[in-house]
C-alpha cells in the first residue's frame, strides 16, 4: 500500500463547488439524520447487485450470522471510507473476523453507482486495512432507486443531495443486524468501541439507539468546517488503521520467516 493510498483513506477532502449550483442549506442539513430503529425488522427480499454484478437479496447476508450494515456511497471523499476503516479496525481489536463472526455489508445510497465502483472500493478498503484474507466476509452492494429507498426508509436513514459539491450529505455510522433481519444496535460515527461492537454481534448488547450520528459532508453547513467530534473520530480511526496495518505487516513477516525455516529444513 502506498502513502498516497493511506492519505486518501484518512483525509477529509474538501469538495470543489460547482459554479451556479445551489448548496445544501442549514435547514436541509438539519434533516439529515438517522432515527432509532433498534428492534425493527429490515426487509429481506430487497434485491441488489454485489461487487461482481451478481443479483443478491439483502436477507442472504443475515441467515446464519449477524451483519454489520454500512450505508453510504463509494464515490464519497469524506467520512464513508473512514467508517469502513473503523469497522475493520474495531473487528480486529475485538478479536472478530468478517466472514466468520459477522458479515460486513456496505450498501450504496446512489443508484448511479456501479458494481465496478463497488469492487474498486472493496479492493482499496481491504488493502488499506490488511483485511484481504477476510474478503469473503465483506460485501459491497449497489441497487436501483426503489430498493435503496425501501432500505433507507426501513433503517430511518435520511440523506440529501448537495448540488454545489456534487455529493450527498448523510449520517455516518453502522447498524448491527441479527440473523433474521432485526436491528440489534446502531453505532454512530466513524470509530466504534470494540466492546460495543462485540456485544452487538454476540447479541448481548442492550437494545438502545443513538441520538444523532455524525454528518458525512464536506463541512458543517452551520459553521463551514467539521465539528470537533468529527475531527476527534477521524484521528481515532487514523491511529486504529495505522495499528491495523502495522499488525498486518508484522504477521506477514512472521509467516515469511516460518516459511523460510520450513524451506531450509
Amino acid at each position: 500500500m502506498t502513502l498516497r493510498t493511506l492519505a486518501v483513506a484518512l483525509a477529509l477532502c474538501v469538495a470543489f463547488a460547482v459554479p451556479g449550483a445551489r448548496a445544501l442549506t442549514p435547514t436541509q442539513a438539519a434533516g439529515v439524520d438517522a432515527r432509532s430503529v433498534v428492534g425493527a425488522r429490515l426487509p429481506s427480499t430487497l434485491r441488489f447487485r454485489d461487487e461482481r454484478g451478481r443479483e443478491v437479496t439483502l436477507g442472504a447476508y443475515w441467515v446464519t450470522r449477524p451483519s454489520v450494515l454500512v450505508l453510504g456511497y463509494y464515490g464519497c471523499s469524506n467520512l464513508c471510507g473512514l467508517v469502513l476503516h473503523g469497522v475493520a479496525a474495531s473487528l480486529e481489536q475485538a478479536g472478530l473476523q468478517a466472514g466468520r463472526d459477522a458479515d460486513v455489508v456496505a450498501v450504496s445510497i446512489v443508484a448511479q453507482e456501479t458494481p465496478a465502483l463497488a469492487l474498486a472500493r472493496k479492493t482499496a478498503v481491504l488493502a488499506d486495512t490488511a483485511s484481504t484474507a477476510q474478503a469473503s466476509g465483506w460485501h459491497f452492494l449497489t441497487g436501483d432507486e426503489p430498493a435503496i429507498e425501501a432500505l433507507t426508509d426501513a433503517t430511518g436513514y435520511a440523506y440529501d443531495y448537495d448540488a454545489a459539491s456534487r455529493g450527498y450529505a448523510h449520517p455516518a455510522g453502522i447498524l448491527i443486524v441479527a440473523p433474521g433481519g432485526s436491528v440489534r444496535a446502531q453505532l454512530g460515527g466513524v470509530a466504534f468501541d470494540p466492546a460495543q461492537l462485540r456485544a452487538g454481534i454476540a447479541g448481548t448488547v442492550q437494545r438502545t439507539g443513538i441520538s444523532r450520528w455524525l454528518l458525512c459532508f464536506h463541512d458543517d453547513p452551520l459553521t463551514g468546517r467539521y465539528t470537533p467530534a468529527a475531527m476527534t473520530a477521524t484521528r481515532a480511526v487514523g491511529v486504529a488503521t495505522l495499528l491495523l496495518l502495522v499488525g498486518g505487516i508484522a504477521r506477514a513477516g512472521v509467516r515469511a520467516r516460518r516459511n523460510g525455516r520450513s524451506t531450509l529444513s
